[in-house]
Formats: C-alpha cells, sequence, structure tokens
C-alpha cells in the first residue's frame, strides 16, 4: 500500500478510465496543464475574498496574492489550498503554482501530507508537498493526518493508516474520532463512548453518553445528560454538571450553565461568570464571546478588549481575528405606511488585537 508513484502515473491510469467512461458517454474528463513544481517557505498569509475571487494579505492587511481564485484554505505547512476552474491546487508563499490545480477533491497539509480526489467519483490518496502520489488512491474516504496517523474508510470500514499507507489500527467500532493526545474516542457496542489507544485497545471504558477528543490532557465527556471533564487516565478532574462545553485552550475552557456561557480552570472553577450567549475558545489570549447579538472579544480575565460589535468573529490567528460587519442604510423608498425601506448588508474585515481593521472586503453580502 506504501508504494510511491508519480503524478503522471497515476493520473495517465485515472486518464485512461476517464477516456473509457468517456466513450460510453458517462462522462468527460477536463485536462489541465501542470505548472512546475517550486520550493516552499514559511510564511504568514490570510484568505480574503472580494468581487474577483481569493486572495490573499499580508498581516498588515496588504494583499500578497491578488484576488483571483473560487475558493481557498487555510495557510498550512508552507503551502496554501486554492480552487481554480473547479480543481483544487497549491500555491506557494509567493504565489506562485506548486501543486498544479489538479484535484476535484484536496485538504490542507498535515504531517506532510494532503488527502486528495482526482476525478468525481474517484478514491482518495494522499500526496507529498512536492506533489507526489506517496499513498495510492485506495479509499472512499479520507481525513488528514493526525499525530502521524490518518482515518480513512477502506472497503466499507473505517481504519487508520501510517505515513508510508501501512494499516496500523483495525477498530472493532466504526464509530471514532481522530487521535488527540495518543487517544481516540470510540462507541462501544454499547452505544457509550470512551477511548482507545494507538494499537486499538481501549484505556478508557465506554460508559460516556459523549466524548470529545483530548486537549491540554482534559477532555470533555457527558454524562446523565451533563457535561465535564475527565484526565487521561479517566479520572473525573471537573464534575459532570454544566449543559454544554468546549475543548481546553490555553488553560481556560468555555461552559454553558443555565442557559449562559462562562469560563472556568482546569480545576473547574468559574473564572468568568456565565452571561454570555456564546464564547469561543481563547487563541493568543482572547477570546470571542457573544452578547445580545452582537461579538467582541475578552482577556482571560473577563475584560473587554473589542467592543461587541460584529456580527460574527472567529478565534485569533497569527495576531489577526476574522469579523464580519453588519450596515444598514436607507433605500430612499417609502413603504404604503410612510415607513422607510432599510438595506441591510455584511461585509467582511480583519482586525488585529486592538481591534484595528487591518483589511475590509469590497464586496457585501445582502441580508435583506
Amino acid at each position: 500500500m506504501a508504494q510511491c508513484c508519480s503524478m503522471e502515473d497515476i493520473t495517465r491510469s485515472l486518464l485512461k478510465k476517464s477516456l473509457a467512461r468517456q466513450a460510453s458517454g458517462l462522462c468527460c474528463l477536463v485536462i489541465l496543464t501542470f505548472f512546475s513544481l517550486t520550493g516552499w517557505t514559511g510564511s504568514d498569509l490570510f484568505a480574503i475574498q472580494e468581487q474577483e475571487g481569493w486572495g490573499f494579505i499580508n498581516a498588515k492587511g496588504k494583499i500578497k496574492i491578488d484576488p483571483q481564485y473560487e475558493l481557498a484554505g487555510e495557510f498550512s505547512e508552507g503551502l496554501i489550498r486554492v480552487r481554480q476552474r473547479g480543481r483544487w491546487g497549491y500555491l506557494n508563499e509567493s504565489g506562485k503554482v506548486a501543486i498544479t490545480p489538479w484535484f476535484v477533491k484536496a485538504t490542507d497539509f498535515s504531517d506532510g501530507l494532503a488527502a486528495i480526489m482526482i476525478n468525481k467519483g474517484d478514491r482518495w490518496g494522499y500526496i507529498d508537498q512536492k506533489g507526489t502520489m506517496v499513498i495510492p488512491p485506495l479509499f472512499e474516504r479520507a481525513f488528514p493526518f493526525v499525530e502521524g496517523m490518518a482515518r480513512v474508510k477502506n472497503s466499507g470500514r473505517w481504519v487508520f493508516i501510517d505515513r508510508q499507507g501501512a494499516l496500523v489500527v483495525r477498530p472493532k467500532s466504526d464509530q471514532q474520532e481522530a487521535f488527540s493526545e495518543g487517544l481516540s474516542a470510540f462507541k462501544g457496542e454499547n452505544n457509550y463512548w470512551g477511548y482507545m489507544d494507538k494499537t486499538g485497545t481501549p484505556v478508557i471504558a465506554p460508559s460516556f453518553e459523549w466524548a470529545m477528543p483530548f486537549s491540554e490532557s482534559l477532555a470533555g465527556v457527558k454524562q446523565n445528560g451533563q457535561w465535564g471533564f475527565i484526565n487521561l487516565n479517566g479520572e473525573w478532574v471537573v464534575q459532570p454538571e454544566f449543559e454544554l462545553v468546549r475543548s481546553f485552550s490555553e488553560t481556560l475552557a468555555s461552559v454553558k450553565t443555565d442557559g449562559k456561557w462562562g469560563v472556568i480552570n482546569q480545576k473547574g472553577k468559574i473564572v468568568i461568570q456565565p452571561t454570555y450567549d456564546r464564547i469561543g475558545a481563547f487563541k493568543e489570549g482572547r477570546a470571542a464571546f457573544k452578547l445580545n447579538k452582537r461579538w467582541g472579544f475578552f482577556d482571560k480575565k473577563g475584560q473587554w478588549v473589542i467592543e461587541p460589535v460584529f456580527k460574527m468573529a472567529w478565534n485569533f490567528s497569527r495576531g489577526l481575528a476574522l469579523v464580519k460587519h453588519s450596515t444598514m442604510e436607507d433605500t430612499g423608498m417609502t413603504g404604503l405606511q410612510g415607513n422607510h425601506h432599510q438595506k441591510t448588508s455584511s461585509t467582511w474585515a480583519y482586525v488585529n488585537r486592538s481591534g484595528k481593521t487591518v483589511w475590509q472586503s469590497s464586496k457585501q453580502d445582502s441580508e435583506n
């Protein structure tokens, strides 16, 4: 399974199959031209969307790759996933094509590999950062590598493979999550969730109604309708007393109680009172919160650092956070009862840690 092969070899084989389908009137193959491979280095780029399409800016809001793509993924391990003419490929930090847009489906790189599908209806395989097919397309489904292993569906069963494509874990359960901190949540025959190690051996018995991946050595689990946190040994660290929880991030976790969200530390002590409609995960010392239908950001002490003025807000990453502005303007038209018609529109933007807008899209989305 781990035998390497070039993209040309894989494509040639699939091309023969596709031409055979074309001959019987089932499909038509669109052949895209290969671009030369280029090197890559790390960089901080952020995806943006303008009228012309998707492009990328740097942390100061300066456009580094002109908007021109149909869709874009995240900057990951030195390469950026973009879609052009219905096909996914990868760019390097300067915007040059590193891996030709050849794939109908593709994931961001993780552990040096990306899952790809060349043509619709084909199987999934994995390429390296040079575009070489290192794990042939053998799988019905494929997920990114995490901790050196990837979850794939083979002959109707979910299994885990290593970076050479070799089968390393064949779980008894057909419902399990990716590995995190050495353990994977799985659903047992009793319909309860537990955790197994990388040999497939259950190490925390399936006794939970739901189970989240481990983060910072703690995992959110649900028992008797309430959520709490256990450690890697399956011992309760935070008793199940919450309606909902999010995973720990930067030693803090948001929890829901009595219909409102607050924040606890790793001992289960409430450090930010549950008075919010929603709270995201802490990233770079900030967490997004929702209050009265608007989003803002507070620090680890619960002090507002950016006022809640956004319609939507995402976590900070590399110094910026993606937000959505919403504006209302008079259309100049009057209704039958003399009321003025108003138009609501929204635009995407990036803000820095102080709340200053470093970039805002010229593309407006109507909300009426």
